[in-house]
């Protein structure tokens, strides 16, 4: 572990999410909400933030919410996050715009052996001016994570900011094709497995569609490395010398596309923490996302934990 931790720019959506305490199922379609529900700042952007916060490194997140009740509700409960440990979480770059709505997340929990999912009651699409991404990049952050969809003019301000400061850019998740080739390039390109189809119009299924969906996304963005996220089966990894698959632990699919930002924030820890090793980062998040998982989800497992969980199943971190 380095002794101070990283300046990571988290670029990504925010939203109210709430979570009810518990619930029960009267019957088909039919759900009762009991005990007070958890109301918070929710959203990629936040969930990789935080993460990466209690994992030590400082981390500033970049979004846009409206001047709306629940924007202003959001705001405010931003301000309050705090972290243990070394780690730093500020949102002072999560600016409030009335041309924005704030999106409006429910997060159900686990019930009569349903799995937990979410549900978006109201998605608004969000843009984060030009202004305040300058003004984040004034923190000079050493690793830029963008994990939300972005417009091209957008994409093209954090590509122009980043590669003068010699910010490492890692995209975790970019809208549609074009406003990927608006980036040009980057140190790792990691999609989602929906988010790779719908690019590039391949299905992955075996070696060889991976193989080809990564050249196709060579076209668009010259990235060092390519991860491509497919939560029911694992990881595929490749760069322009190797290519390899590593599997994903057995916890449900839902849960492991629930806990996608978890998993990006502690391959980005682990990256920055190994200075660049690819394979080592992906197996350190998929065992983190695993343990977290397995421990019902209440607290982020810590490094030594992730190290353990991963050796248990015959995996040396």
């Amino acid at each position: 572990m380095t002794e101070k931790g990283k300046r990571v720019l988290v670029i990504g959506e925010v939203c109210r999410e709430i979570s009810p305490a518990a619930l029960t199922r009267l019957g088909p379609g039919r759900l009762v909400s009991c005990g007070t529900p958890d109301d918070g700042p929710g959203g990629d952007g936040v969930n990789a933030a935080v993460a990466l916060a209690c994992f030590g490194e400082e981390a500033l997140l970049c979004s846009s919410i409206g001047t709306d009740p629940d924007g202003r509700l959001t705001a405010r409960q931003l301000s309050d996050i705090t972290v243990p440990g070394r780690g730093k979480f500020d949102s002072r770059f999560v600016r409030q715009d009335a041309a924005c709505g704030t999106p409006l997340k429910i997060s159900l929990p686990q019930t009569d052996g349903h799995a937990p999912e979410s549900v978006m009651l109201r998605r608004e699409d969000y843009e984060i001016s030009p202004e305040t991404i300058d003004d984040a990049f004034m923190c000079y952050p050493d690793v830029t994570l963008l994990m939300g969809s972005a417009s091209r003019a957008g994409c093209a301000k954090i590509a122009g900011k980043a590669r003068p400061r010699d910010s490492s850019l890692i995209i975790a998740d970019c809208g549609d094709a074009l406003s990927l080739k608006t980036l040009g390039e980057c140190d790792v390109l990691s999609l989602t497995e929906s988010r790779v189809t719908g690019i590039t119009g391949i299905r992955l299924g075996d070696q060889d569609s991976c193989l080809r969906a990564v050249s196709k996304l060579g076209e668009l963005v010259k990235a060092d490395y390519y991860l491509l996220r497919l939560p029911e089966r694992g990881y595929f990894i490749s760069d322009s010398s190797f290519y390899t698959f590593i599997p994903a632990y057995d916890i449900p699919p839902s849960d492991a596309r629930e806990c996608d930002a978890i998993f990006c924030a502690m391959f980005v820890h682990a990256f920055i923490e190994s200075g660049g090793d690819l394979r080592g980062s992906c197996e350190y998040g998929a065992a983190g996302v695993a343990a977290y998982v397995t421990s019902g989800r209440q607290m982020l497992p810590t490094d030594g934990e992730i190290r353990s969980f991963a050796g248990q199943n015959g995996i040396k971190l």
